[in-house]
């Protein structure tokens, strides 16, 4: 047994790998590391240059999106004025509102403008002004509800209208829009010198027959 065990330790070889292993770890940690910071530089030069597009891009189309709700607001605008519907709707919600205003304005001239000189005058001028702001309130709520109910809901039909167009077709519908604005200025114009044209002509032809006369 005792030979038996000592060629055994004759015959296995001493193990040195721990050490090997260590030197070759430590000497792969600086690769590993400079690698890692080469790495992380090229990250950062390539996010600061995609950060610089990305603001010139996002510039860009916060830019296209401002045009774009632009035109589908103005179209949705014009959509609107040409609906008879939502003008019936806009000018009932114009009267109630008006109305309400008004009755509103009133309550204040009967509390600081009626005289109150006697208890009588000073109740009936109580009585009328909260029956007057009840009124007021009852018009502005209202209009209130008739603007959410009538004039809102045709103003969303029209505006997924404009949305559903291309940017083509909301062009020319604004263009045909303002050509018939210029037109109908124009024509206004025209109307208002008509009269003093027609004011000078007639003052010109009494001017030739008085003139006619006096050399007769």
């Amino acid at each position: 047994m005792a030979l038996r065990s000592e060629q055994n330790a004759k015959n296995t070889p001493p193990v040195e790998s721990s050490g090997v292993a260590k030197r070759s770890a430590a000497r792969a940690k600086p690769a590993r590391s400079i690698a890692t910071g080469v790495r992380v530089e090229a990250a950062k030069k390539s996010s600061g240059a995609g950060a610089k597009i990305d603001k010139a891009d996002r510039k860009t189309l916060r830019e296209m999106e401002r045009q774009k709700k632009g035109s589908i607001s103005y179209t949705t605008d014009i959509l609107c004025k040409a609906d008879d519907e939502f003008v019936k709707n806009k000018r009932i919600w114009w009267i109630l509102f008006g109305v309400g205003f008004v009755l509103a304005a009133m309550v204040a001239v009967i509390v600081y403008l009626v005289p109150k000189d006697t208890p009588e005058a000073l109740q009936a001028a109580n009585i009328a002004s909260i029956v007057v702001m009840v009124l007021a309130y009852v018009f502005i709520i209202a209009s209130l509800v008739w603007d959410w109910r009538k004039v809102r809901k045709i103003r969303f039909a029209m505006e997924n209208k404009a949305h559903g167009m291309t940017p083509k077709k909301r062009q020319q519908i604004i263009d045909e829009y303002e050509a018939a604005k210029a037109a109908r200025k124009a024509a206004k114009k025209g109307e208002t010198h008509t009269p003093a044209d027609e004011g000078t002509t007639t003052v010109t032809k009494v001017r030739t027959a008085r003139d006619a006369k006096r050399s007769s």
